[in-house]
Formats: structure tokens, sequence, C-alpha cells
């Protein structure tokens, strides 16, 4: 069984049962001082005690994270300040999250929203085609869908990409003057 938390480290332990009855078992998951900033930050985000996260965070970053840990903290400082609605300092810290594998199109979504409350719906609408073509949460992609409507007048989106870019694309027999990558739109 594997186990997973904000702040610890993945966890995985074998854990044999020999009957059909309620087992109750104790470990301690490991962990760094940064992860346990990490998990104090989350704690104070869902309790929307900003200031306390960005404080926590501050302190983690002291201590020399690991690679996945500052992408984390990225992360999660662009949460804090776009919930305490600094989307312009917010969006610089999703920037900086999008290279992480396990919150990329959450921070896609996140600097898409910044964007969107910036007066900048074109880039709002590159960055959610990303998480539309990347993401298999469902609620993620419900979450999207309903600020991709907020953002556009648009019915439609194709984002088309070819590997190598700088394809030529024609569309029902007219060359399109773009290269690939490129975002296609139905009004």
């Amino acid at each position: 069984t594997l186990f997973r938390s904000h702040g610890f480290q993945d966890f995985s332990q074998e854990i044999k049962v020999w009957r059909n009855e309620p087992e109750q078992f104790a470990f301690k998951l490991p962990t760094t001082e940064v992860g346990e900033k990490l998990y104090q930050a989350w704690s104070s985000f869902r309790v929307e005690a900003y200031p306390r996260v960005i404080d926590t965070l501050s302190e983690a970053l002291s201590k020399t994270p690991t690679p996945d840990e500052s992408l984390e903290i990225q992360y999660l400082l662009g949460e804090t300040y776009r919930a305490m609605k600094a989307c312009d300092k917010a969006k610089n810290y999703y920037a900086g999250a999008k290279a992480s594998t396990i919150f990329r199109e959450k921070a896609l979504l996140g600097f898409a929203a910044c964007a969107a409350t910036l007066g900048e719906p074109s880039l709002a609408i590159v960055n959610l085609a990303d998480v539309f073509m990347n993401s298999t949460d469902r609620d993620l992609l419900a979450q999207a869908e309903h600020l991709f409507h907020q953002v556009s007048p648009i019915r439609s989106v194709f984002y088309i990409t070819t590997k190598p870019t700088g394809a030529l694309l024609k569309v029902n027999g007219r060359l399109v003057s773009d290269v690939t990558p490129l975002l296609l739109t139905v009004s």
C-alpha cells in the first residue's frame, strides 16, 4: 500500500490481513524539515490563514528544499496570492510551478485564472488549452471548462501541435496562415 500526503515522502508498506475484520496499523510517514513546513502551510491554507502560509513557506525556502519541494512551494504561493486577490504575484509563482510533474495542470489553471482576472484572455485560453490536452482529472477539467466559458466568446477551440513544430496546416482545403503549434477557434 502506498501512502501519500502533502509535505511527507511517499511511504510504502506491505500489510497482511489474515481475517475479514477491521485492523489498525500505526506507522510514521517520513518527512524533511521543508516537508514539515509544507504540511503546516497547507494546513494554514485550508483555514485561510494566508499571511501565515507565506511566512511558513518563507521559512521552508530558507531550509534548502529539494527541487520537487521548491515547485510545491511555488504552487502553494500561487494559490495563496490568488486567494488574496494578488494575481500579479500569483501568476509569477504559477509560472514557476508549471515545471512540476505533480502540480503542472493545477498551476496552468491557476495561471489561466489570474491571466483572466488581469484582463489577458488570450493568455488564459492558451494555458487552458494545455490543461484540456494534458489533464485527466475530471474536477480540474470542469474548473477549466467553467473558466474557459467565462473568458471566451468562442464555442470551440482546437489546439494543434505537430512534431516537429512549424508544420503548415490546411483546413477545408485552405492553407492556414500560422504554423504549428496553433489555436483554431470557432465562434
